[in-house]
């Protein structure tokens, strides 16, 4: 009885978890040797701790810009300071086990000194941006990943197409990096840029010239409308920044409020959309006390609001940015004011316009929140965002493959347990998802049969207990490879869902088991919003494994000019491999193109074709499969 007892009170104090989430954020200042603080705060209770200081230079100080949760569920950020070469780090946070790991040293030539944040694109990987006054240079683009901690310069700024940048990049609908350098030099006042991953191709879009704003310092938005929306330090009618709009479709810029000190000025920090739809914004100067507003935007009506003014006394001087936490309200973090005069956090109810100082910093608990500071949630529960689970290798089985239709194909050995969440699929609410699941054994003469689970996260709510998410979980038990479908269910919300795969010997086996006799791998479903379904991946049918082993993704669709099949698990050195064969036909089922797949990533020029729906016909082997794009010009 007194076991049942804790048992329930266990799973009851994971619930409050669950629903009492925390806060994360990333102080530039303060802590133990002044090097910058990672915060914890938990609005529910009002409990402020540090989760990090920053204490060893060789590891990195002063970090810059918000925390990044990957789908791994670590944090991520980077320091302006500090390292082995003096030039900064990127590392990340693990909030299950409270650990801090320093994963690369910036050395100047490869980046330095980044004020701005990391993002995940869909790929899995991180992208950033580095600085790099110290040295002199104007900056990079570059790409980490975190499951091999790999890092790649991607492309150098320069005088011509833009340089300096403290915020960070977005990935727009369309797949491509979206962001803004700021000038900081007398011949340039900015620009905004686009980076396609697919062919690293840099483009600027837009130069800033005064009059419709100059020097922007925070970072773009894609709202609702598909549009990005930013601001800029300065520039506009009065020289105190501006709001914009920038359609990338069309490549439309929009000037849409000047700023004029008394309603605020110059922002330095990013917008964020609120479940409103408006966009709320602060700016460091300004308002009643000069020392900057909390203000709304309405892009349906263009309709400016100044919701509080900063006093000194509540905070003053905001460099950062709001964010909105799942009980509605936005959370933020001056940078001056306070009782300690080394900044506060707040937070704003958007419904009742209230205000509430919260906190203050006292140097300890950090001081001074810089350039691009803002809060992200994290989900809690029992010391970790997801439980733990794990197999142990015998010769009963373990899990060899797991397969996902035009996504991945990911063969390993036995661990026990795989962390293979950089690893997804990219889809939309409805769509039909297409997996395979193979056993493997130690031996080819003794091979029992297996259970196979599966789990999808479908809420995001740190568990695989709810209604509908154990996906897949057949009667019969198997030894070889087994194929399933699933879908995935109207109005999931977007974001990425963890995805678990388990196999075992024993029947009775849970999302959170330590498997006698099996392995365990987690996965991730990358469920995009309606606005960005075109990124998502086909629907899967019955023809749509490729048995070679082989994928062919196809992108950006809908298409201009160039498309892009990219091949991978590709095995160069079998015998057997061959050319596929690409074939495009229109609605009617006529042949307009044909080629030849020789390469793993090919471009196929189709800018000589009218806009329109077609359909490409891959034949690889045996196999075919035919994908629908649209030709939108």
């Amino acid at each position: 009885m007194k076991k049942t007892l804790l048992s329930i009170i266990y799973f009851l104090g994971c619930i409050f978890s669950l629903q009492a989430q925390a806060l994360y954020g990333a102080v530039i200042t303060g802590g133990n040797i002044n090097g910058g603080t990672i915060i914890k705060f938990v609005p529910a209770t009002n409990i402020l701790t540090v989760a990090n200081s920053f204490e060893s230079f060789v590891d990195g100080v002063g970090p810059a810009g918000t925390l990044l949760q990957a789908s791994n569920g670590k944090l991520y950020g980077m320091t302006h300071s500090g390292g082995s070469n003096k030039a900064g780090v990127i590392y990340s946070y693990d909030p299950a086990a409270s650990t801090y790991t320093k994963l690369m040293d910036f050395d100047g030539v490869n980046g330095g000194n980044p004020y701005g944040t990391l993002i995940q694109a869909s790929d899995g990987k991180l992208y950033g941006r580095t600085n790099e006054v110290e040295f002199g240079d104007y900056g990079v683009i570059f790409s980490f990943d975190p499951s091999t901690s790999t890092y790649t310069k991607l492309k150098d700024f320069d005088s011509t197409n833009g340089y300096f940048a403290s915020g960070s990049l977005v990935q727009a609908s369309d797949g491509k990096l979206y962001g803004m350098t700021n000038g900081a030099r007398s011949e340039s006042v900015g620009a905004i840029f686009s980076f396609d991953l697919s062919s690293s191709t840099y483009t600027k879009l837009k130069d800033f010239d005064n009059t419709n704003g100059a020097v922007p310092l925070g970072s773009l938005i894609q709202a609702s409308d598909g549009k990005l929306y930013g601001m800029t330090e300065r520039g506009g009618t009065n020289n105190a920044g501006v709001i914009f709009s920038f359609d990338p479709s069309v490549s439309t810029y929009i000037k849409l409020k000047d700023f004029d000190g008394t309603n605020g000025s110059t922002p330095v920090g990013s917008l964020v959309q609120a479940s409103d739809g408006k966009l709320y914004g602060m700016t460091v100067n300004g308002g009643s006390s000069d020392v900057g507003v909390i203000f709304s935007f309405d892009p349906s009506a263009s309709t400016y609001t100044k919701l509080k003014d900063f006093d000194n006394t509540n905070g003053a001087f905001p460099l950062g940015s709001l964010m909105q936490a799942s009980d509605g309200k936005l959370y933020g973090m001056a940078a001056n004011g306070g009782s300690n005069l080394a900044g506060v956090i707040f937070s704003f109810d958007p419904s009742a316009s209230v205000y509430t100082k919260l906190q203050d910093f006292n140097v300890t608990n950090g001081a001074d929140p810089s350039f691009g500071s803002a809060f992200i949630e994290v989900k809690e529960c029992c010391n970790g965002a997801y439980c733990s689970a794990s197999g142990v290798c015998s010769n009963k089985g373990f899990i060899k493959n797991v397969y996902a239709c035009y996504s991945f194909n990911n063969t390993t050995a036995c661990t026990g347990y795989g962390d293979y969440n950089a690893k997804g699929v990219n889809t939309a609410a409805g769509k039909l998802l297409g997996f395979s699941v193979t056993p493997g054994y130690n031996s080819s003469t003794y091979q029992p049969l297996v259970y196979i689970r599966v789990w999808i996260d479908w809420n995001g709510d740190g568990d695989f207990t709810d209604g509908g998410e154990l996906v897949f979980a057949p009667f019969n038990p198997v030894n070889v490879k087994t194929k399933f479908w699933i879908r995935v269910p109207m109005g999931t919300s977007a974001g990425r869902k963890r995805m678990r795969v388990a196999v075992s010997a024993d029947k009775n086996i849970f999302s959170c088991d330590n498997i006698a006799n099996g392995e365990v791998e987690d996965y991730s479903i990358n469920v995009l919003a309606a606005r960005s379904a075109t990124l998502a991946v086909p629907d899967a049918g019955p023809d749509d494994f490729d048995e070679t082993g082989e994928t062919f993704t196809i992108y950006p669709n809908p298409v201009k000019h160039k498309m892009i099949i990219e091949r991978s698990g590709y095995d160069e050195g079998k015998a057997n491999n061959a050319p596929a064969l690409m074939v495009l036909t229109n609605a009617s089922g006529k042949t307009l193109m044909q080629s030849r797949l020789v390469n793993l990533v090919q471009a196929i020029d189709v800018s000589r074709l009218p806009s329109g729906v077609y359909f490409v016909t891959i034949i690889n082997g045996n196999n075919k499969t035919t994908n629908k794009i649209i030709i939108n010009r």
